[in-house]
C-alpha cells in the first residue's frame, strides 16, 4: 500500500488459499513454473 502524503510503501502479507489458487492459474492457462513458485512463497 503506497500512502502519497508520507510517499512511504508498507507491504501485507495475507493468507490465502493456494491450491485454490494454483488451480484457478492451470485453468487460465499460466506456465507451470509459475503456478509451482506459490508453494515456496516466491
Amino acid at each position: 500500500i503506497y500512502d502519497s502524503k508520507t510517499k512511504i510503501f508498507t507491504l501485507h502479507r495475507v493468507e490465502y488459499n493456494i491450491e485454490q489458487v494454483q488451480e484457478k492459474m492451470k485453468v487460465a492457462g499460466l506456465p507451470q513454473p509459475l503456478i509451482d513458485r506459490l508453494h515456496f512463497g516466491r
